[in-house]
């Protein structure tokens, strides 16, 4: 599927360009209308499955953003599981910063 679709498709309630939103996941902005990048990646989580996100979001920024807190306030326990798991595999594997 398009990269574009895939992203307006998240944030279908709001009038945000794929623009806009690949500016947010680059980290070019900090915020895109009332989301920052921990927020849009929330809504990515409950909406699109993992290997969909490693696809649209660089590795570095999504280790950046699954931190203990993040995986936390994860709504669904077995997504939580899931994410937690990542996070785990992640911190001990070494990604490039940029």
């Amino acid at each position: 599927m398009d990269k574009a679709i895939l992203l307006k498709s998240v944030l279908w309630d709001y009038n945000i360009s794929a623009i806009e939103i690949e500016q947010l996941i680059n980290g070019q902005v900090e915020q895109v209308h009332h989301y920052n990048f921990e927020s849009f990646m929330h809504k990515m989580v409950q909406n699109l499955p993992w290997y969909t996100i490693i696809n649209i979001v660089p590795m570095y920024r999504i280790k950046q953003v699954l931190t203990q807190k993040f995986v936390d306030t994860i709504r669904q326990p077995s997504l939580r599981n899931n994410y937690n798991y990542v996070r785990n595999k992640l911190q001990s594997t070494i990604f490039p910063t940029s």
